[in-house]
């Protein structure tokens, strides 16, 4: 008898579990959260950059913006020998600098924490990102003076000033000061005599270059030392142009022949301690030579810039050679005390 034994059928597969499924689609779901948070953390920390960095691009592309400042000036109640210099912040990151002209028998001090701190005339002081200044300016003299001012806002590592502000101080006599008596001198007629006057050669002279003249000096301040630190004094070129009508340096990058031109050259203590006094020389395109002995001492990242002002006889040079130096006893690092470089002339 033949036993005939069915062959076995093939029916569709069968379907996973449903729990299976359910995992699957928490997982996906956990794993889609993550990426998500991720990527929400990374634009966090990449746009501000990235907006930053646009910013910074338009403002280097749109230049130093220059303005007017608008300084406002209100006398102390207690005293009346204090005055303050009040402004409208920029928004912009960089510091203020208050300049005030020579004037003679006023004494103009700085106020910062009941502190006073002589300002020298025609010299830049850089008082930081502030809005006002409380200045203390005394009259020795026997009548009211009137003395020119500037308030000016530089950008970071800016060598222009974008906002300008200037204006004019009266200045009471000292209280006590008392008012000479006119002097009468009295004068006795005296026989005039004529005596006839011996000719003398003229001895021809050799013209001497006129010596240049310091525009102005900024300094910024920086409180600490290290005594146990080091000084590094270094100077630097900071630009080539000219003097604006109203005192403000403008970087042209080149001289010009025949014309009265301008450089910027800055020294500062890249150490950690206070350097001790110091010589600049400097010997400009002109032929002349500009010397600066025992200057002050500069604290660390304090700077000087010196700007200084010459005429360049007209000739045929295409580049003139701007050379400075700086002398320091204590300064232990020789490689940025000097320099030496080409000035291109245009016509």
């Amino acid at each position: 008898m033949t036993t005939h034994t069915p062959e076995p059928t093939t029916g569709p597969a069968t379907p996973p579990p449903q729990k299976t499924l359910n995992a699957l689609v928490i997982i996906g779901f956990i794993v889609a959260a993550l990426l998500v948070a991720w990527l929400s953390i990374m634009a966090v920390r990449l746009l501000p950059s990235a907006f930053s960095y646009l910013a910074n691009l338009a403002e280097s592309l749109r230049g130093p913006q220059s303005d007017t400042l608008v300084v406002n000036v209100t006398p102390s109640e207690s005293a009346t020998d204090e005055v303050t210099l009040s402004w409208e912040k920029s928004g912009r990151s960089g510091t203020y600098t208050f300049t005030h002209s020579c004037t003679p028998d006023v004494t103009v001090e700085l106020l910062t924490d009941d502190v006073a701190r002589e300002v020298r005339c025609d010299v830049g002081y850089s008082v930081g990102d502030v809005d006002s200044i409380r200045l203390r300016i005394t009259n020795n003299s026997d009548q009211t003076v009137v003395l020119p001012y500037a308030v000016a806002f530089f950008g970071t590592n800016d060598t222009t000033a974008r906002v300008n502000g200037e204006g004019e101080l009266a200045i009471a006599p000292k209280p006590g000061a008392v008012t000479p008596l006119p002097v009468v001198v009295v004068e006795t007629p005296t026989p005039e005599v004529t005596t006839p006057t011996p000719t003398t050669p003229v001895t021809p002279t050799t013209p001497v270059a006129p010596r240049p003249v310091v525009q102005y000096v900024t300094y910024s301040y920086y409180p600490t030392s290290n005594p146990q630190g080091n000084v590094d004094l270094g100077v630097r070129f900071v630009g080539a142009g000219t003097i604006s009508n109203n005192g403000i340096f403008v970087n042209r990058g080149s001289l010009l022949s025949g014309e009265q031109n301008a450089v910027q050259i800055e020294v500062r203590n890249y150490g950690s301690k206070t350097s001790d006094r110091f010589d600049l020389t400097v010997e400009l395109p002109d032929g002349s030579e500009y010397e600066a002995e025992d200057v002050a001492a500069l604290k660390p990242s304090e700077r000087a810039i010196y700007t200084l002002r010459f005429t360049l006889p007209r000739n045929n040079s295409r580049v003139e050679t701007l050379r400075a130096r700086i002398e320091s006893s204590e300064d232990r690092s020789s490689g940025n005390d000097s320099f030496s470089l080409q000035l291109s002339v245009l016509r």
